[in-house]
């Protein structure tokens, strides 16, 4: 991936596929069946850009990609995070419903 170009954002998707093949265990589709839409890529690109204005207003970031291997609690025994920031633990999340006005940095518009 160089960029936020349609051919980087297809091939990343394609890559994702082998990332829901390792943790859910859904079958194996083969890469070049892999044909994701315009709207899929606008949607992936999207994304991109309101996560790096996330991190441009709310950052920066410290550490990503962490578990809790052991957890907690008997009742709670593992968990994992996508990345901090000076005060804070993030867990990244994506939806299709409309971003809300409200917001976890104060200053992000």
């Amino acid at each position: 991936m160089k960029g936020l170009d349609d051919r980087s954002i297809t091939n990343t998707i394609k890559l994702t596929r082998f990332d829901v093949y390792y943790r859910a265990g859904l079958g194996y589709k083969p890469v070049s069946e892999i044909k994701p839409d315009q709207a899929t890529v606008q949607n992936v690109r999207t994304m991109v850009e309101r996560s790096l204005h996330f991190l441009e207003v709310c950052g920066p970031k410290l550490l990503d990609g962490f578990a809790f291997e052991g957890g907690y609690t008997d009742m709670v025994s593992k968990g994992d995070g996508d990345f901090t920031t000076a005060d804070t633990l993030w867990d990244f999340k994506v939806s299709k419903a409309k971003v809300k006005k409200s917001t976890p940095c104060n200053s992000m518009s």
